[in-house]
């Protein structure tokens, strides 16, 4: 038995996408690069968050192609070796401020002999049905920081009530920079990045598989967890449900109807107006 995608999109909230997604073998995986808040010092033409995502991506696809018996924290460390070779070459020597480096989210699914194995980094997430109903496992650290922000955000606006959601998010940035600062430090959070070191800090969930049964996940960044989230159109069982048969891009549709008809965050308060929104529907 292998991995089946059943719906999958992957859409840039303007030019630039800085997610990837990818299904390879025995694998599968969502990847959330960071919007930067410095200065593009790797890929300066389009955003080091897109590289960093785009050449994850593109690492993870030629180490899996191929069966592997290593634990995936050891492929997933294989991988980060080589993106940190890369980003110190294209870097040649320039000072970065903590700030400044490119982190991203990942859910990544492996497919077991007779389980299913999950590793997250950040705030992508996997919605599944368990033995006890609809589970959702990612987050954690990351979407703390995000209420943060929002907080933050909300109380710009009322101080502010002529505040345009660009101006309010200005008022924020020095917060976003020392959160982005504390990424992958002992007390702060941690994300996939150009550091090998990242791959042992990945949270880990083991699944059953019931005997000759199939099961169908839902792996997917926070920009299209945003359809529950935080515009509550439904419930994530149900995008569940309308993924399995194939209508993800109606829900996109849908999620972005949501975010034109808000364009100041002021009913559903978020940093961007829109995000780069991408999914994996994987039945196994």
């Amino acid at each position: 038995m292998s991995l089946r995608v059943l719906d999958q999109g992957c859409f840039a909230a303007k030019v630039i996408n800085e997610d990837a997604i990818g299904a390879v073998g025995d694998f599968a995986w969502v990847l959330d690069g960071a919007t930067g808040l410095g200065r593009n010092l790797v890929a300066p033409a389009t955003s080091d968050a897109a590289w960093l995502a785009q050449t994850i991506s593109a690492d993870l696809s030629a180490a899996c192609a191929q069966p592997d018996d290593r634990p995936t924290q050891e492929i997933v460390r294989a991988v980060l070796t080589q993106v940190q070779a890369r980003y110190h070459q294209a870097l040649a020597g320039q000072a970065v401020e903590p700030f400044e480096r490119p982190t991203a989210a990942g859910i990544l699914l492996r497919m077991q002999a007779d389980h299913l194995e999950l590793t997250s980094f950040g705030d992508c997430r996997a919605i599944f049905m368990g033995a006890d109903g609809l589970e959702s496992f990612g987050g954690g650290v990351v979407e703390a920081l995000d209420h943060a922000s929002i907080a933050a955000l909300k109380a710009v606006f009322a101080a502010q009530p002529e505040a345009s959601l660009a101006q309010a998010r200005e008022a924020i940035w020095p917060l976003l920079r020392r959160q982005r600062a504390n990424f992958n430090t002992e007390g702060g959070y941690w994300a996939l990045a150009p550091d090998p070191d990242v791959a042992r800090h990945g949270q880990q969930r083991r699944l059953a598989r019931g005997p000759g049964g199939t099961a169908s996940l839902l792996l997917a960044s926070d920009g299209f967890t945003r359809l529950w989230d935080v515009f509550a159109l439904l419930a994530p069982e149900d995008a569940l449900r309308i993924c399995v048969d194939g209508g993800g891009g109606a829900l996109y549709a849908r999620l972005r109807a949501a975010e034109r008809a808000d364009p100041q965050a002021r009913a559903f308060p978020r940093i961007k107006q829109h995000d780069d929104a991408s999914w994996l529907c994987i039945q196994v």
